[in-house]
């Protein structure tokens, strides 16, 4: 299930990307519309936000695609990576059903990016990033 997604994070997320798609998504602000929504986080060249255009140029080129600046129409730049994409994006969109949407898309996405970062962690012979634990409380006796 979310093979498409999966794919998409094995093949075009880099580590540093990746933790800012798990940090985005657990800040609660990872959403379908938007730039930084799971497609466009994998190229976002500024800080991420919770709302912004999907007409932003890193966007297209998540998705394979280059903005025509004469014509302002996006042409196909990279054909494997647009196919990948545009499944990835409708497994992610779908996967949202409810009334809040984004937030039953991220509580499935959260999980498969903690995946994918343990399988490279294997794949690297590293430990895989574990979420923080709270310090313990320091026990008095009297």
């Amino acid at each position: 299930m979310y093979e498409a997604i999966k794919q998409y994070m094995r093949e075009y997320y880099d580590d540093e990307h990746l933790a800012m798609l798990l940090a985005h998504a657990e800040d609660g602000k990872l959403t379908y519309h938007s730039c930084c929504c799971f497609i466009g986080v994998s190229t976002a060249d500024h800080a991420l936000k919770e709302s912004c255009s999907v007409d932003a140029p890193h966007y297209y080129a998540a998705k394979g695609m280059k903005k025509s600046l004469w014509h302002k129409i996006p042409a196909l730049k990279d054909p494997l990576r647009y196919n990948v994409a545009v499944q990835a994006e409708q497994e992610f969109v779908y996967c949202g059903i409810g009334s809040d949407r984004d937030a039953v898309r991220r509580s499935i996405l959260i999980p498969l990016i903690r995946e994918e970062m343990a399988r490279r962690a294997c794949a690297n012979n590293s430990p895989a990033p574990q979420p923080a634990e709270p310090e313990p409380a320091e026990v008095v006796i009297a």
